[in-house]
C-alpha cells in the first residue's frame, strides 16, 4: 500500500550503536526493580500534584530519586506498551499495536467505521529478543510477577501461554498471580470488608515478589513487578478508605462516586509499592538497586480525571500516553530532582542493558529506544529527539458517551478513538487522523491540555512534523488502516490504497501425485478448482522435489537447501512411533533463514495453517523447531506429520485440542478467517493440507460421489502379480481425498473473490512430493510399499515390504501459479524446476531481498512465469533420499531430460539407469547393459552426482567410494 499517501512518519536516526563496554570508572552493575502500574494517569500521584490522592510511598520514591514530567508510555493500551517495554521497539515496528485476544480478529467500532484496521497480534513473537533474555545472557537472575498480557489468552482471561509466556521470553522465575485485584475474586465471590484504618487486602503477588527480593542472590537480579492495579474493575474491600475519600473529595468534584472508589484503589497500589520497597530495604540491596516506576498507559476515562491533560487510555492525546515516570538509584541519581526530558517506555531496554553491560546495537537491531543512564545522572534537559505513536484502530466501545457530562476536562468523546498516529518533537506535538487525513498541532509548552490547534497558524511546523511522521511510519513498516470504500472525489477525499506487494497464498498438499488432477490429463480426477487455477495461470509439467518424503522435502522448500545439509534425512517420527528416539530429536535448524522470515522482515503478515513436520510433535516441544521460530507470526495445525482425516488434534494458540469435523475443512475454515483478517495488508499464508496423505477416508459425501462406482484406470495393470483389487480401492479413496482438497481450494478462491483481493494475490498450488499408485508395482512415495500379491524376499538392508525409490512419480509434483496481470492464463511451462526454486521466487514476488547470510540453492521462477526466454536454465535435476526409517538405502540421482541414474551407495546392486526419452515410465533398468555408450552415460551421470554431493558437502561422501555398476575404472 502507498504509505506515503495514506500516512506519515519517522526517522529514527542519529542514535549510534550502543557499545556498552565495562570501564574501570563505571559503577558496578546494579540490580533492577521495574514496577509497572496498569492504567495509572500522569496526574494521579501526590508527587505529580493531585489534590486529594494520598500516595506516600511513591511520593517518597520520587523524593529519593528523580521524577520526570514528560514521561510517556509507548502506546495508549496495555499489550502494545508492554511489548514495547520488552523489546525496545515501538508498537508500530513490532506490528503489535492493540491488546491481545483469545483468537484472531480485529476490533470493530460499534458506531460504524470507514477504514479497516490491522488484525490483532496474539503473541509477542519469540524471535524478538526481550530485555529479560538480554539481561539473563548477561548473568542476571530474571524474575516476573503479575500481569503479562503478551500472549493469546490461555485457559482464562489473561492466562499465560505455555509457548509464549514470560518463561519462554527470558524470565527464569515467573509467577502468574492476580494478587488481591478484583480479577482474583472469582464468580460470585467477594472479599471480606476491611474497616480498620491502615489495613489492606493481602496481595499474594506482592508477597511473592517481596520474598524474591529478600532471598539469596548470587548474581544481580532483574525483577519486573507488573501490577494489575489500577485497571478496572475498580473495587476495594477497604471501607475505611472509601470513608476517608468520601470525606476528602469535594462535593462538586465531577464523577464523584467513581472518584472515591478510584482514590481508594490507587492508595492500595501505593501500599503494595511500599511493601516492595520495604522488602528491598530489608534485603540490604537498596543502595545497589535501580528502581523505576511507571505505567503502561494513561488513565481510564471513567475513573482517572487525567486533568489537566486531554484524552485518556485508548487515544494519543496526552492523557492517553503521558504517565508518571520515577527512577531511583542511590549515589547515581540525584535525590529530589525533577527532569523535563521526554522519555518513553521503549527506552528502558537499552537503558537496562547499559546498566547490565550487555551489548546492544541499536541501529543494527532497529531498536527505537535510547540509553537514559546519562540523563538519570544529571538534572538538566537531555538531548532532544522525536517520539512516535501509532494506533490504527477504532475504540471498540461506544457506551462512554453516556457519561460524558460527568467527566469534565477529560471528555469521553475522545475515547471513541478513530485510527490515528502522533509525533512529539521538541515542544510540538502533532496528531494525524487517517480517515480524513486531518492533522492537529499543539504547542505543549503553552498548551499541555491540547486545546488550541495551531496547525493553521504554523503551517511550516505542521508540514515538518507531518514529514517526520510519514518517514517514521515507512521506516517502521507500520501497518496502516485501509479504506473500506473509496470516498467521493474532492480535495478532502482519502485516496484509495493499493498494496505495494502482492498477497501470497501458498497451498501445499501432502503426497499429491503429478497425475492427480484433471489438468494433468487424468480423466477420472474430479478437480474443477485445481483445473480452473491452472487455466487462469501457469502449470509446470516438470516440477520436482529434492527428496520424496515429508520432512526432508519440507525443509528444502522452506530453506532452498538440500535437507541433508540440515541432517534431516527421512520423515521425523511421532513420539509414540516405534522409530522415535527421544535423545535424537531433530528439526529445522534454528540458524536457517526461511522464506517466511524474509517476507516477515519485508513487512508481510505470515501465517502457517496445517502441517509443519519439521520439529517436535507437540506444542510444548522444542521451541527452536516451532513454526513461530521460523518466521510465522501465526500457526494453527499440526507440528508433526500425520493426523486423522477427521476429528483431528490440532494446535491453536499454543494449545493442542481435538477438533470436530473433516481435517481439510477445519484447516480451510481457519485459512478463510486468516485471509479475512489480513485482507488489507500484504500476507503470506502457507495452507499446508494434510490430504491426500493416507489414511484417506472419511471424506465428504460430495467428494466420494464421483468415485463410488468408478472403475479406476491403472497405470501398470500388467505389472507381474499386481494386486489389482487393492490398487483400485486405494485409487478411489486417494482421488476422493484430492477432491476434498479441491472443494476446499474452491472455498478459498471464492473468499479472495468476495474480498476483491484476487487480483492482488499470487496463488501457488503444489505438493511436498509425488505418489505412486501401482506404478512399477508399488504404492506410496520414496519409501514405497509393494502393491503386489507377493513381496520379494527381505535383504540385509531392505524389508521385503518396502521399495525405496527415486522414481519420477515420487519426485514430481503438481505446480501451478496464478498471478494476475503477470502470468498469462493457460501458460504451460515444460522447463525442469525443483522445490528449491520456490524460495527465491517468493522473495522476488514480494519485492524483498535474499538474505546475505543464507545460501539459496534455487533459482527464481519469475522470469519463466513472465514468459521470458531463459536460455541458460538448467534442465537437469539432482535429488537425494537416505532412507533410515523402516529400512536403509542411501540414494542419489541425477536426471537429464533424456537419462536418469539412481545410485544406492549402500548397495550398488540396486543402482538404476533409465532412458527417459524412450522409457518415461522407468520400466526398463539399463544399469546392467554391457555397452560402451551405456558405460559412458553412467560415468558422466555418476560424476554429476558426486559433483552435486561435493557442492552441498553431503555427509555421505565421507563413507562412500565405490563406483556404480557399469562404470569402468
Amino acid at each position: 500500500m502507498n504509505r506515503l499517501i495514506v500516512f506519515l512518519f519517522v526517522v529514527v536516526a542519529g542514535w549510534p550503536c550502543l557499545e556498552i563496554a565495562a570501564a574501570e570508572t563505571s559503577p558496578p552493575r546494579p540490580n533492577i526493580l521495574f514496577i509497572l502500574a496498569d492504567d495509572l494517569a500522569w496526574s494521579d500521584l501526590g508527587c505529580y500534584g493531585h489534590p486529594w490522592h494520598e500516595t506516600p510511598h511513591l511520593d517518597r520514591l520520587a523524593a529519593d530519586g528523580m521524577r520526570f514530567t514528560n514521561g510517556y508510555a509507548p502506546a495508549p493500551i496495555c499489550s502494545a506498551s508492554r511489548a514495547s517495554f520488552m523489546t525496545g521497539k515501538t508498537p508500530a515496528r513490532l506490528h503489535f499495536e492493540f491488546v491481545t485476544k483469545n483468537q484472531p480478529g480485529r476490533p470493530q467500532h460499534r458506531g460504524g467505521q470507514l477504514m479497516r484496521s490491522p488484525p490483532y497480534t496474539l503473541n509477542l513473537p519469540l524471535a524478538e529478543r526481550t530485555v529479560a533474555e538480554r539481561l539473563g545472557d548477561a548473568g542476571y537472575h530474571t524474575a516476573f510477577f503479575g500481569k503479562w498480557h503478551l500472549n493469546a489468552h490461555h485457559g482464562r482471561y489473561l492466562g499465560w501461554s505455555p509457548t509464549h509466556g514470560p518463561q519462554q521470553q527470558g524470565f527464569q522465575t515467573a509467577v502468574e498471580d492476580f494478587g488481591s485485584h478484583p480479577y482474583s475474586y472469582g464468580k460470585g465471590k467477594k472479599p471480606t470488608p476491611i474497616t480498620e484504618a491502615g489495613q489492606f487486602p493481602v496481595d499474594s503477588m506482592t508477597n511473592k515478589a517481596a520474598a524474591f527480593l529478600q532471598g539469596e542472590h548470587d548474581a544481580p537480579f532483574f525483577l519486573m513487578a507488573s501490577h494489575f492495579y489500577v485497571h478496572t474493575p475498580v473495587k476495594t474491600p477497604c471501607e475505611w478508605l472509601l470513608k476517608k475519600y468520601d470525606e476528602k473529595i469535594p462535593a462538586a468534584a465531577p464523577n464523584r462516586k467513581k472518584q472515591i472508589a478510584y482514590a481508594a484503589f490507587l492508595e492500595t497500589l501505593d501500599h503494595y509499592v511500599g511493601q516492595l520497597l520495604a522488602a528491598l530495604d530489608a534485603s540490604g540491596h537498596r543502595d545497589d538497586t535501580f528502581v523505576v516506576f511507571t505505567s503502561d498507559n494513561g488513565g481510564h476515562p471513567e475513573f482517572a480525571g487525567n486533568g489537566p491533560l486531554r484524552g485518556s487510555k485508548w487515544n494519543l492525546y496526552e492523557g492517553g500516553v503521558r504517565v508518571p515516570f520515577i527512577v531511583r538509584r542511590p549515589g547515581q541519581v540525584p535525590t529530589g530532582t525533577t527532569n523535563s526530558t521526554p522519555v518513553i517506555g521503549y527506552d528502558l531496554l537499552p537503558t537496562f542493558a547499559a546498566m547490565a553491560k550487555a551489548p546492544v546495537d541499536v541501529a543494527a537491531e532497529k531498536l527505537d529506544g535510547q540509553d537514559l543512564t546519562a540523563v538519570f545522572e544529571k538534572t538538566e534537559q537531555g538531548p532532544d529527539r522525536s517520539l512516535y505513536w501509532h494506533f490504527p484502530y477504532y475504540h471498540p466501545e461506544k457506551g462512554y458517551e453516556k457519561a460524558q457530562a460527568d467527566i469534565g476536562v477529560n471528555d469521553f468523546a475522545v475515547s471513541q478513538t478513530h485510527p490515528h498516529s502522533a509525533v512529539r518533537s521538541g515542544k510540538y506535538k502533532m496528531l494525524f487522523f487517517h480517515e480524513d487525513q486531518r492533522t492537529e498541532l499543539y504547542d505543549l509548552s503553552e498548551d499541555i491540555g491540547e486545546q488550541q490547534d495551531i496547525v493553521q497558524k504554523t503551517p511550516a511546523v505542521a508540514n515538518e512534523m507531518r514529514q517526520l511522521l510519514t518517514t517514521y511510519l515507512d521506516d517502521a513498516d507500520a501497518r496502516l488502516p485501509r479504506p473500506l470504500q473509496t470516498k467521493a472525489s474532492g480535495a478532502n477525499a482519502a485516496p484509495t490504497i493499493k498494496p505495494r506487494k502482492p498477497n501470497i497464498l501458498f497451498v501445499y498438499t501432502d503426497d499429491q501425485a503429478p497425475w492427480g488432477f484433471g489438468a494433468a490429463g487424468n480423466p477420472q480426477a474430479h478437480t474443477p478448482n485445481i483445473d480452473r487455477l491452472a487455466d487462469q495461470g501457469a502449470r509446470f509439467t516438470n516440477a520436482f522435489v529434492t527428496t520424496p518424503v515429508c520432512s526432508p522435502a519440507r525443509a528444502s522448500l522452506m530453506t532452498s537447501r538440500y535437507a541433508s545439509e540440515y541432517g534431516i534425512l527421512d520423515f521425523i517420527p511421532h513420539p509414540r512411533h516405534k522409530l522415535y528416539e527421544a535423545d535424537k530429536q531433530i528439526g529445522l535448524d534454528p540458524r536457517s533463514v526461511t522464506f517466511a522470515e524474509v517476507l516477515k522482515e519485508s513487512g508481510y503478515a505470515t501465517g502457517l495453517i496445517g502441517k509443519w513436520h519439521l520439529g517436535d510433535w507437540t506444542a510444548a516441544g522444542h521451541r527452536d523447531y516451532h513454526p513461530t521460530q521460523h518466521g510465522f507470526d501465526y500457526f494453527m495445525g499440526l507440528t508433526g506429520g500425520g493426523t486423522t482425516p477427521d476429528d483431528p488434534p490440532l494446535e491453536e494458540h499454543g494449545e493442542v485440542r481435538k477438533f470436530q469435523g473433516l481435517t481439510t475443512d477445519i484447516l480451510t475454515d481457519r485459512a478463510i478467517s486468516y485471509i479475512k483478517d489480513h485482507a488489507e495488508e500484504p500476507f503470506l499464508l502457507c495452507l499446508n493440507y494434510r490430504a491426500p496423505h493416507g489414511r484417506w477416508l472419511p471424506v465428504a459425501d460430495e467428494d466420494w460421489a464421483p468415485y463410488e462406482d468408478l472403475d479406476p484406470i491403472l497405470p501398470h495393470p500388467d505389472y507381474p502379480d499386481l494386486d489389482v483389487k487393492l490398487v483400485k480401492r486405494k485409487m478411489r479413496e486417494y482421488l476422493a481425498s484430492i477432491s476434498g482438497v479441491d472443494r476446499n481450494l474452491g472455498r478459498v478462491l471464492r473468499t479472495l473473490d468476495a474480498l476483491d483481493i484476487a487480483d492482488e494475490t499470487v496463488v501457488i498450488y503444489t505438493s511436498d512430493h509425488g505418489y505412486n499408485m501401482g506404478h512399477n508395482g508399488i504404492h506410496h512415495k520414496g519409501n514405497g510399499v509393494w502393491a503386489t500379491k507377493t513381496r520379494p524376499p527381505s535383504t540385509k538392508n531392505i524389508n521385503g515390504k518396502y521399495r525405496p525409490n527415486l522414481y519420477d512419480n515420487s519426485l514430481k509434483v503438481p505446480a501451478i501459479v496464478r498471478w494476475p496481470r503477470v502470468v498469462k492464463p493457460g501458460t504451460v511451462i515444460e522447463d525442469s524446476t525443483t522445490s528449491l526454486d520456490w524460495y527465491p521466487s517468493l522473495v522476488e514476488m514480494a519485492g524483498a531481498t535474499l538474505p546475505e547470510q543464507h545460501t539459496v540453492r534455487g533459482r527464481s521462477l519469475v522470469p519463466l512465469l513472465r514468459g521470458e526466454s531463459v536460455p541458460d536454465w538448467d534442465q537437469n535435476v539432482y535429488a537425494e533420499y537416505s532412507m533410515i526409517n523402516y529400512c536403509r538405502a542411501f540414494m542419489r540421482t541425477y536426471r537429464t531430460p533424456e537419462w536418469k541414474l539412481v545410485r544406492d551407495f549402500l548397495d550398488p546392486a540396486r543402482d538404476e539407469l533409465y532412458h527417459l526419452s524412450v522409457d518415461p515410465e522407468e520400466r526398463v533398468n539399463l544399469i546392467g547393459e554391457d555397452r560402451p555408450e551405456i558405460h559412458k552415460i553412467i560415468a558422466h551421470l555418476d560424476r554429476e552426482i558426486r559433483r552435486n554431493m561435493q557442492d552441498i558437502n553431503d555427509p555421505l561422501l565421507d563413507t562412500i567410494q565405490q563406483k556404480p555398476t557399469g562404470v569402468t575404472p
